[in-house]
């Protein structure tokens, strides 16, 4: 029937929305960065790399990695032997 019809493609609708809805889209995003950065931070640690005692993070803005020391955040750029260049 119509009525039928006209339901399905609201609930059809309503599924897109949910799909695109943008804090939703955030909060997921966060939660896949979140999961990267204890992995990025594990893997650092088991490989005893420079400054592998603080934590590590993707940094989606920039496309690179941090470290988040003490002191400073720093870019993968600033340590280890990429420092060099």
């Amino acid at each position: 029937s119509a009525a039928r019809e006209i339901q399905s493609l609201i609930d059809e609708i309503e599924d897109l929305r949910s799909e695109l809805d943008l804090e939703a889209m955030r909060a997921r995003l966060e939660g896949v960065l979140s999961r990267m950065s204890f992995v990025i931070t594990a893997v650092a640690s088991r490989l005893g790399l420079e400054h592998s005692s603080s934590p590590a993070r993707f940094d989606i803005a920039r496309l690179t990695v941090v470290v988040d020391t003490p002191t400073a955040s720093l870019k993968l750029s600033e340590v280890g032997s990429a420092e060099n260049w």
